[in-house]
């Protein structure tokens, strides 16, 4: 069972991250989700998005996030009824930071270093869940995890791009069949 651990009594499927990547630098498509699936953030109509208050949280802390960190760029991003796609780029710090000349060098996968991705993430899903329950809901949840995918060329980032910019439009088809 090499995929599990024990957490809290319960068995749970280890990291999907990239076992010897370092998430310190790169550009990378990000997909969080709300738990249960619950539309909190809006309304697809006529394949545009309209955002509820939550979903102008949303934007507002991913924005934040670049502001926030020097090192940080934003792409194309997507607030859905259940979840968010970002294409977010980190880029190396300067000397003197906690990345090393290789990247990719092997390194211990539980560790959470600053301004890696799981850290600018879960700093933005914190900022996000602490404004929507206090100006929305207060039951607000995303779900415990995120989805990303490492863009390794401008193809790639170019498809992920119009994936992105089209995702309004697919899920009213999806709705519909």
């Amino acid at each position: 069972m090499s995929s599990m651990t024990l957490f809290r009594n319960c068995y749970r499927v280890e990291s999907a991250r990239l076992q010897h990547w370092d998430y310190r630098s790169g550009c990378y498509h990000v997909t969080v989700n709300t738990r249960e699936g619950k539309h909190w953030f809006g309304t697809v109509r006529h394949g545009q998005m309209y955002l509820s208050r939550a979903g102008e949280i949303v934007v507002e802390e991913w924005l934040r996030s670049a502001q926030l960190r020097s090192n940080i760029l934003l792409d194309r991003f997507q607030v859905m009824p259940n979840h968010f796609h970002g294409l977010i780029s980190i880029l190396p710090q300067a000397s003197g930071s906690v990345v090393s000349a290789d990247l990719h060098q092997k390194r211990k996968p539980a560790r959470l270093y600053p301004d890696s991705l799981g850290s600018v993430v879960g700093q933005f899903k914190g900022a996000c869940t602490a404004r929507i329950r206090k100006e929305v809901n207060s039951s607000f949840q995303w779900q415990e995890r995120f989805r990303d995918q490492v863009v390794h060329n401008e193809k790639q980032l170019n498809e992920l791009k119009e994936y992105i910019g089209l995702n309004p439009r697919r899920w009213e088809m999806k709705r519909r069949s």
